[in-house]
């Protein structure tokens, strides 16, 4: 059931969890062959700046690293790094300190930190323990490079990651390192990521349009770890802006954050229910104007953006103005910037937003052209009309059928004709599949004579037919229709009635409906 939440609340980091954090990977002794040990991906060798530990937390609760120190622990001890405050690793999550330069490599889904020291870490190959400690000081992990010591000029790496012991990382793959990634180089797991960025056009005008989409990869125990920053017109980031609340998202869950749940629900109609949860920001946060780049934070650390908060994005490829940009198996898609202009619905727009899925025809109202239930003259018509909800359904085309051809008959356009007397139910079905119909029920009246009268002694024969037949009638003959048993004509004859060619129908049951004056014979014939 989709949740809606009303928000303007405190940020609550995680709590710290001791023995869930590991050292996963260490490179300590990168490669000076070339580029070979470049493992900041930044295309400088640097033995300091590509040094790097790797750490994860193996539990199912969120740790907040936040005054975690690392030591070099040679003679004395000196200390080398302190992570920042609101530095929270997921379940399952990882982060990568490195010893300097610029990390531009890919790192999968791991929030990647500098040590920006002159010195950097200054890991040494031999000769040291690593150790860290938490907030109070307390040695909570170390790492004895002395055990792993030859000088591998790669790092040194779990193998399988989180539980195994530590390898050489070129003994089972082909690579040197993988910092941020697991040891055969795929990303970890992440809980959740930006999904959609929107700027809709809706008809409630102002802020009501914008939301940001979010799309849990895993199953999250506690959301308020999370927030969201607008980097505003190229400003750079101005950080967590956005608090996310405390509530649990299943895996696979869609969480969509609004300006203004109302409004957004009467613009996307069905497929607002897409959404397992809606968060209401009501603190204004949620302001992006289209050229603003957008930022999803765990704790205090951006983990995921889309555009980039030091550029304005106007005329930028992922300038998303009056529209919404949405990521794909192959990437991010942004949408024709003000491509839901003056749309009622978002099934209106030019750029439907990918969620939206194709919608069926839900009901179908019949009647007579201007109400009219009814049809008093001899052989008189009706024009009958369907109204199809929702209008914006994929496929709003449906067919005409009757209940009774004794009584009328009904032609593909809607074009009701009058037979005999009676009640007779017309009905319109979708075509979509759904099997989605409405109904009304016309009177027919004065339509006595229409029936076949001794004084005409019309004759039709033979009967059953094959091929042909032939008519005679006292009163002559000006037509003969021919419909199928669902009302359809299927055959219109208008000279020539001593002989009838039926080799164009298939065997069957079928009314002929003959002219006779100002009368109209039903006759059942039915053809071999």
């Amino acid at each position: 059931m989709r949740k809606i939440y009303l928000l303007a609340m405190l940020f609550v980091l995680g709590s710290t969890a001791f023995g869930q954090i590991i050292i996963n990977e260490v490179l300590y002794d990168p490669s000076n062959n070339a580029l070979d040990g470049d493992a900041n991906g930044d295309g400088v060798y640097d033995q300091e700046a590509d040094a790097f530990i790797e750490f994860v937390n193996a539990g199912t609760t969120y740790v907040d690293m936040s005054g975690y120190e690392i030591w070099d622990d040679t003679t004395g001890g000196s200390l080398r790094f302190t992570f920042p405050a609101g530095t929270v690793i997921a379940p399952k999550g990882v982060v990568v300190v490195f010893g300097g330069g610029t990390p531009t490599g890919y790192f999968g889904n791991a929030l990647v930190l500098v040590d920006t020291a002159v010195d950097g870490m200054s890991l040494n190959n031999t000769g040291e323990v690593i150790i860290i400690k938490d907030a109070t000081g307390k040695p909570v992990l170390s790492f004895d490079s002395d055990a792993l010591s030859n000088n591998p000029n790669e790092s040194y790496t779990r193998n399988p990651d989180f539980t195994g012991e530590f390898e050489q990382h070129g003994t089972n793959t082909s690579r040197l390192f993988s910092p941020g990634l697991t040891v055969d180089s795929m990303p970890f797991a992440r809980e959740i990521h930006l999904q959609g960025v929107i700027d809709f056009t809706t008809p409630a005008a102002g802020s009501t349009g914008k939301a940001i989409h979010l799309r849990a990869d895993s199953a999250i125990s506690d959301l308020s770890n999370y927030g969201i920053g607008v980097a505003n017109n190229g400003g750079g980031t101005d950080g967590r802006e956005f608090n996310l609340p405390a509530i649990s998202v299943a895996a696979g869950e869609d969480v969509l954050v609004v300006r203004d749940s109302a409004a957004m629900a009467a613009y996307m109609v069905e497929c607002f229910a897409e959404f397992e949860h809606i968060i209401v920001d009501t603190t204004e946060v949620i302001s992006q104007n289209g050229d603003d780049a957008i930022e999803l934070f765990l704790g205090l650390n951006v983990i995921d953006t889309y555009g980039d908060a030091n550029v304005d994005g106007t005329g930028m490829p992922w300038e998303y103005s009056d529209s919404w940009a949405y990521l794909t198996d192959t990437g991010w898609y942004t949408a024709t910037p003000e491509c839901t202009d003056s749309s009622e619905n978002m099934y209106y727009a030019s750029c439907r937003y990918p969620i939206c899925k194709d919608v069926n025809v839900s009901s179908i109202t019949v009647q007579g052209k201007d109400g009219v239930s009814s049809i008093s003259t001899k052989a008189g018509t009706l024009q009958m009309e369907a109204i199809v909800t929702p209008k914006y359904a994929v496929d709003t085309t449906y067919t005409w059928s009757v209940d009774d051809t004794q009584i009328a008959t009904i032609d593909n356009n809607g074009m009701l004709t009058a037979a005999g007397n009676g009640t007779v139910k017309v009905t319109a079905t979708a075509k979509d599949g759904s099997g989605t119909s409405g109904s009304a029920d016309v009177t027919i009246t004065n339509q006595e004579s229409s029936v076949v009268d001794v004084d005409h002694n019309l004759v039709i024969y033979p009967n059953p037919a094959n091929d042909f037949i032939r008519i005679h009638s006292t009163t002559p003959v000006s037509g003969v229709v021919f419909m199928n048993i669902s009302g359809q004509e299927v055959l219109n004859v208008s000279s020539d009635f001593e002989k009838i060619d039926l080799s164009s129908l298939k065997p069957g049951v079928y009314y002929a409906n003959v002219v006779l004056g100002g009368d109209i014979a039903h006759v059942r014939l039915v053809k071999q």
